[in-house]
């Protein structure tokens, strides 16, 4: 938003403020009645930027403004910097989080304090488009730090390459009712030693589980018709894996001699 921007819209009582704003300039909102703002996760940008900076991006604004900011953030960082001058107005804290997909129809919240990354919705999760490091909306910073992802239910597929590269990641919980997790989706997460799989997985595609060196043990759905050997790749040697008697995965195991990564998986007792 540029200096000015809604100076002397002096009617204008609410504002929502897209997710993908990065900045905001001089006396936005000078001379408004706007009283409580959501500040996005990804504005980076405030005024003033430096001591000597005589610009404020919340000069002239409603006395009673008060914003949501998230914790960590850019912005929460530049409220509490006591060195700059310029108006600061009375805040609340929440932890990150977003909405994205078609109609916002899906949610993400990390919690800063157990560093949880929890996605909500309804449906089939839609492809991230352009470079792994961006479109996801959680973005870089709490890819690398999430220790454990929690899908609720109503979420029915994961996106292909999801939580790719979580390299913090430990355990990843995903609801009854899904259906199909998408290639790549837990690929180089190094640390997962934990996954909870639900019993309505039909489908796993390429690679879901790649280059994650901690995973040790792994149940797969009875209702499962993909191949191990398309899904587990470049695991761990010491994976075991526990089949349900008569299942797709148990068939194959018992007629295949194909490798999972570069050593033979084992099977535990079928269960």
């Amino acid at each position: 938003l540029g200096d000015k921007t809604f100076q002397q819209c002096s009617s204008l009582e609410t504002l929502v403020l897209p997710q993908s704003l990065k900045g905001m300039g001089n006396q936005v909102l000078s001379g408004t009645k706007v009283k409580e703002l959501t500040i996005p996760a990804a504005v980076t940008s405030m005024r003033p930027n430096s001591a000597a900076d005589t610009n404020d991006t919340f000069g002239g604004a409603d006395a009673e403004l008060r914003l949501t900011v998230f914790k960590g953030s850019p912005v929460h960082q530049w409220l509490t910097n006591t060195a700059l001058p310029g108006t600061r107005p009375l805040y609340t804290l929440m932890n990150p989080g977003g909405t994205f997909g078609t109609d916002n129809a899906f949610s993400w919240e990390y919690d800063l304090e157990t560093n949880i990354l929890t996605i909500s919705g309804t449906g089939d999760m839609e492809n991230f488009e352009g470079d792994l490091s961006d479109p996801r909306p959680w973005g870089t910073t709490y890819r690398e730090e999430a220790k454990k992802v929690v899908v609720t239910s109503g979420v029915t597929s994961i996106a292909p390459r999801t939580f790719q590269e979580c390299k913090a990641l430990e355990e990843a919980i995903l609801p009854e009712g899904m259906t199909k997790i998408g290639s790549y989706a837990f690929n180089g997460c190094g640390k997962l030693h934990t996954v909870t799989l639900p019993s309505s997985l039909t489908t796993m595609d390429s690679n879901v589980f790649n280059n994650d060196a901690e995973l040790k043990a792994l149940t797969i759905p009875a209702a499962v018709t993909s191949s191990p050997a398309q899904y587990l790749k470049q695991t761990s040697g010491e994976l075991v894996l526990s089949l349900y008697g008569g299942s797709p995965a148990h068939l194959w195991a018992k007629g295949s001699n194909e490798e999972i990564g570069e050593e033979p998986y084992t099977t535990a007792e079928s269960i």
